[in-house]
């Protein structure tokens, strides 16, 4: 168990990931990752001849494996509307595992900051009658895809395809 194996300096791995961690504020509120933070601000540590986002490592040590396939949601994120995301969003570096909850990628991106635009960069409204989803569930400005497909060159058929010229 690598929880349990100790590190050269005697020390288990959850031991050196613990003390990493400021749990100062109490079990509600966040803790973040005070070792390294990588440049899209999420805590690293390292695990097994590799290295763990921080909030997944510690997901592990209290909670057991994240499901195949899903992505931690921070929902502290969630639910502060002042946070605007990106690499600077300090709820990147929460590992409270009470703060995450396993989700696919589309509804972990739905539910952070790119959900919260109204508009798209083109300035479109996401709304009803502008907005559709892709098959992985990601959504996308149907004005912009139209006017992209408009400009796009006639894709040529593949070799050997049935749709191929004879």
């Amino acid at each position: 168990d690598s929880r349990l194996a100790n590190h050269r300096d005697g020390h288990t791995a959850e031991e050196r990931f613990w003390a990493k961690v400021d749990r100062s504020i109490g079990p509600d509120g966040c803790w973040p990752f005070t070792g390294y933070v990588s440049p899209n601000g999420y805590g690293n540590f390292g695990v097994e001849r590799g290295s763990g986002q921080a909030h997944r490592v510690a997901y592990q040590f209290v909670i057991g494996n994240v499901p195949d396939g899903l992505d931690l949601d921070h929902l502290c994120h969630n639910r502060d509307l002042t946070c605007r995301g990106g690499a600077a969003c300090m709820h990147r570096r929460c590992c409270n595992p009470a703060h995450v909850q396993p989700v696919d990628r589309a509804t972990n991106a739905r539910r952070g900051c790119i959900g919260r635009k109204s508009h798209c960069v083109n300035g479109h409204p996401y709304d009803e009658a502008n907005t559709r989803y892709n098959n992985t569930g990601y959504r996308y400005c149907f004005t912009c895809r139209s006017a992209q497909a408009k400009t796009r060159p006639p894709r040529r058929p593949r070799v050997g395809h049935r749709n191929a010229r004879k």
